[in-house]
């Protein structure tokens, strides 16, 4: 857990942008520069970490936004609680400051501290206090710049909840806004404090404390990681269960479970000998909502506060409510699925018996019973809420949106005619046939643009008629201008 640590206490604009060192105020304003990072979940837009620090703006070229983040990840893990690479389904966005910002602000003209004065080095503030070097040798000084912990310790990273770390030697603890140390340098490794518990290591084990030094897990657990909402999994030995730590340090899951995974307003998926459940942190005496007897627990996304998770089990599928302990669709379907993952996320398309139909997660209603072949939405343009259902060969049109049918199941195919290429405003354009004769709708208005009489209609991509289709009657070809709504003059 340690191996990849970077000691926090080093200043950002020193140590961590930048290739050369910053070591005075009149550098510091002349070259720090204030960046302000945030990651977020590109389907929820949840806000997964953010991050507000300096760098130097003369280094601003040379690195891209997640240059910045994954660095600033790496030396400040224990405030962006995140270390990890950013994936494909996160997105980062950097608002940089473009003016200089004076990193010394708490002292006065006649008290700014520079290397040629007092000590050599001096990091920025945090908490009140600033780490200052002299001789190889660290220690604090406060806001009028006054030492305040003596200039004394190997090394010393900065203040999280009141608490600092220092090296003695080879070995690792923690000191107090005082000086006192709070926990003897007695461990291998430690990283500062997020809340009220710190990670320590010993012999190559991981164990967790509090800001008295009170041991929470002995340094005897091979791996420890924090989750969402300030809960901790660990596990020990070579074994691959896991359990579960509370914010507060007390253990909740013990080293019972394969796999601990989602926490969720205290609930948590758990997994035992291939079978999943859900259990509630809030609740000792009878913690499982969700007993150990389902194939596979999915906590759905959507726009609503409840959780509601989908399950699976015997091969059939239903989703319960698990805030209120109700059921949401009896488990009796052979596949629940979202319709459409990138909006929507509360309409599931439904499967029982080889049939599809529609279920509205948020209004807890079937929008669309389970009887169609097939349902899938419209692919090449931007989803408006229409999908394409087909029962019996035949084919119509279901508006999600506004729960309402746009054309019936009576049309014999049905082409998207909008997509990048052809692009019509607000329009949704669809050629339809029946009966071996073809025509165009725009679906998003509910107009005919085409009537269906014609042997062929297709989109022309050509530069001077892009807007065009290219239609056939009686052996008769002509091209209709979609902008002006009528045929052009000349035949073709």
């Amino acid at each position: 857990m340690g191996e990849d640590y970077i000691d926090t206490n080093e200043s950002i604009a020193q140590y961590l942008f930048s290739s050369e060192t910053i070591t005075t105020p009149e550098d510091s304003a002349k070259q720090i520069n204030r960046v302000h990072l945030t990651l977020t979940n590109r389907k929820t837009k949840k806000l997964l970490a953010e991050y507000t620090g300096f760098y130097p703006a003369k280094m601003k070229r040379y690195y891209n936004k997640s240059d910045l983040f994954a660095k600033a990840c790496l030396a400040n893990a224990d405030q962006i609680g995140r270390t990890n690479d950013i994936t494909p389904y996160e997105f980062l966005d950097a608002v940089i400051d473009s003016t200089p910002q004076q990193m010394w602000q708490p002292f006065t003209e006649n008290q700014k501290i520079t290397k040629s004065s007092q000590f050599d080095e001096v990091w920025p503030f945090k908490e009140g206090l600033a780490i200052v070097a002299k001789d190889n040798k660290k220690g604090f000084i406060d806001e009028q710049g006054k030492i305040v912990i003596p200039i004394q310790f190997e090394d010393v990273g900065s203040f999280n909840n009141g608490r600092a770390i220092f090296r003695q030697g080879d070995k690792w603890g923690f000191i107090d806004t005082k000086g006192t140390r709070v926990v003897p340098a007695q461990y291998d490794f430690v990283l500062p404090f997020v809340g009220n518990l710190a990670q320590i290591q010993s012999n190559r084990k991981f164990g967790l404390i509090n800001t008295n030094g009170t041991i929470i897990l002995p340094p005897e657990y091979t791996e420890i990681e924090r989750l969402n909402d300030g809960f901790i999994k660990f596990q020990k030995g070579y074994s691959v269960n896991e359990g579960l730590l509370s914010p507060e340090g007390k253990i909740v899951i013990n080293l019972d479970y394969l796999e601990i995974d989602k926490i969720i307003n205290g609930y948590v998926i758990v997994s035992k000998e291939r079978k999943e459940g859900i259990i509630d942190t809030n609740q000792q005496d009878s913690p499982f909502v969700l007993p150990l007897e389902y194939k596979n627990v999915e906590i759905l996304e959507h726009e609503g506060k409840e959780l509601l998770v989908k399950l699976e089990r015997e091969n059939k599928h239903g989703i319960i409510n698990v805030s209120t302990n109700t059921v949401v669709l009896p488990l009796e379907y052979n596949d629940i699925d979202t319709l459409y993952r990138k909006q929507l996320k509360h309409l599931m398309k439904i499967r029982q018996n080889g049939k599809y139909g529609i279920f509205d997660v948020k209004q807890n209603k079937i929008l669309l019973p389970t009887d169609y072949n097939s349902i899938s939405i419209f692919k090449n343009n931007e989803f408006k809420g229409f999908v394409k259902v087909q029962k019996d060969e035949k084919y119509g049109i279901f508006d999600v949106n506004h729960n309402r049918v746009v054309l019936p199941v009576s049309y014999t195919s049905m082409e998207e005619f909008s997509d990048k290429k052809f692009k019509q405003k607000e329009a949704f354009l669809v050629r339809l046939e029946l009966d071996g004769k073809y025509g165009v709708t725009d679906v998003s208005t509910n107009t005919v643009v085409l009537p269906i009489e014609y042997d062929k209609i297709q989109r022309t991509y050509d530069k001077d008629f892009k807007q065009t289709l290219k239609v056939k009657k009686n052996w008769t070809y002509n091209y209709f201008d979609l902008s002006k709504g009528e045929f052009k003059d000349d035949e073709r």
